[in-house]
């Protein structure tokens, strides 16, 4: 096990390093389940409730989304999903991590001497990559986790669905938007941890024993890079993510149940169910529509709920973001070290 001074151990994602790619998508592959198993109720919920509209100032908090959850649905509703997204999660981190490892290498006589730079461009290309490849699984988990029905959305229901509404392009829709804001944050979350891990190697190789406050000081920022990279990420990206996952449920045939919504008198639910008829209308790119989705769902989104909806499931995301990048990147580079 290869370590610099000061304790540092060896970075597999260090600008230049060479990796062999079928370990990199092995460790990938690994590092997607242990991140998903860990965060699968912090992401149902959050989802919840980023999907749920805001009308007239009564969105649901975290805590009525959690009792309405137990009551409703039972305990296991915190894992609706989990099977797509654990494919999901396994797909887009051993192809996220191959091709990082590819363009790591190929990209590193070009990109000068710049480790933050270098790693923000491949970690974008390594975003793009792998959301391409496992964005249907993103539909379907999203899908599946909106259901607030006690009986589970299957993933053949759900493929059924999506294929009998839009055909084989409503696999990839809202992909646009969902690339922009991977690509964006897997920079952010590569170009962060880098800069941060080259910073303190720096720091470390210079101090000398009798500076142990400082030494202290830079090993705990050292290890603290994948926290502080996941949530700078999700801070920035959060209202992009937010309009992706409506656009995810804008086609589907159960809109109405899957935004829990009843057709009864009471005023509120009647709001509700009128803003959605008109919402999955005017967002639908049909006729006398031609502006593009994402731009339709940002301007229904601030006519009828404001700013504050783009941010709705913010603490569960930054709660679920920070455990997610430490386990994906600290158990990518553990399994590297022991198949290396």
């Amino acid at each position: 096990m290869a370590q610099g001074t000061g304790g540092v151990q060896r970075d597999y994602l260090r600008k230049g390093t060479s990796s062999e790619l079928w370990k990199s998508t092995i460790a990938g592959a690994i590092a997607g389940v242990m991140a998903r198993n860990v965060i699968a109720p912090l992401d149902t919920i959050k989802i919840r409730l980023q999907i749920t509209p805001i009308i007239t100032n009564n969105g649901v908090t975290l805590y009525q989304q959690l009792v309405k959850m137990v009551r409703h649905e039972g305990i296991r509703s915190f894992w609706k999903g989990n099977v797509s997204g654990s494919m999901m999660y396994v797909i887009y981190n051993s192809s996220q991590f191959c091709t990082y490892s590819f363009f790591n290498k190929t990209l590193d006589p070009y990109t000068g001497d710049s480790i933050k730079l270098h790693s923000s461009i491949v970690g974008g290309l390594s975003g793009i990559s792998s959301s391409v490849t496992s964005y249907p699984f993103d539909i379907l988990r999203t899908r599946s986790i909106a259901n607030n029905q006690i009986k589970l959305y299957r993933i053949r229901y759900g493929i059924s669905d999506i294929w009998n509404t839009s055909g084989i392009r409503g696999f990839y829709q809202g992909s646009m938007s969902a690339i922009a804001s991977i690509s964006i944050s897997t920079s952010i979350i590569f170009g962060t941890y880098e800069g941060i891990r080259s910073y303190c190697e720096i720091k470390l190789n210079k101090l000398h024993d009798d500076n142990s406050t400082q030494i202290r000081m830079y090993q705990l920022l050292n290890h603290s890079a994948s926290s502080i990279s996941g949530l700078v990420s999700k801070l920035l990206t959060f209202p992009i993510d937010t309009v992706r996952r409506r656009i995810l449920l804008k086609d589907s045939t159960h809109l109405k149940e899957m935004l829990q919504v009843s057709s009864t008198t009471t005023t509120n639910n009647t709001d509700i169910y009128k803003y959605l008829t008109t919402y999955k209308k005017q967002i639908g790119g049909g006729q006398g529509n031609q502006q593009p989705v994402f731009v339709s769902v940002v301007r229904q989104m601030i006519k009828h709920e404001g700013l504050t909806s783009f941010y709705k499931g913010l603490t569960m995301g930054l709660v679920k973001s920070v455990p997610s990048t430490v386990v994906t990147l600290w158990t990518y580079e553990t399994i590297m070290r022991v198949i290396q």
